[in-house]
């Protein structure tokens, strides 16, 4: 199934205050993710509040947002993976945070639960 991005005119156009909601809509909206539940939904809801709250400060090497790189992460994801579990995308906000960030592993671990750490 060959499917449009979710952001069609990319993620780095949009707007930095509204990023993680604006993703999150789109993302509900997309074919792959129509069998989600309410609670995987706020499941993701809080990767994407935790993917950026942990990385408000950081910037990539071309100095857009730190955020845009797990959603393009997790665009990438949706984009190439059949079949999607709310795990996979929640592991794909999240990818880096651990690394970047290890002094937030305990409200990780709390917010997000054990699946995300395997």
């Amino acid at each position: 199934m060959n499917l449009p991005p979710i952001h069609p005119h990319g993620i780095q156009n949009l707007n930095r205050d509204t990023i993680g909601r604006d993703f999150l809509l789109d993302l509900k909206n997309h074919p792959k993710c129509s069998t989600f539940s309410e609670s995987d939904w706020s499941m993701i809801s809080t990767a994407i509040y935790l993917a950026k709250t942990i990385h408000r400060n950081d910037k990539r090497h071309d100095e857009r947002p730190y955020i845009v790189h797990p959603l393009e992460v997790t665009e990438n994801l949706i984009a190439h993976q059949d079949k999607l579990t709310v795990t996979d995308i929640c592991v794909a906000l999240l990818h880096d945070t651990l690394e970047d960030h290890p002094a937030y592993w305990r409200i990780l671990y709390h917010r997000m639960g054990i699946d995300i750490f395997r």
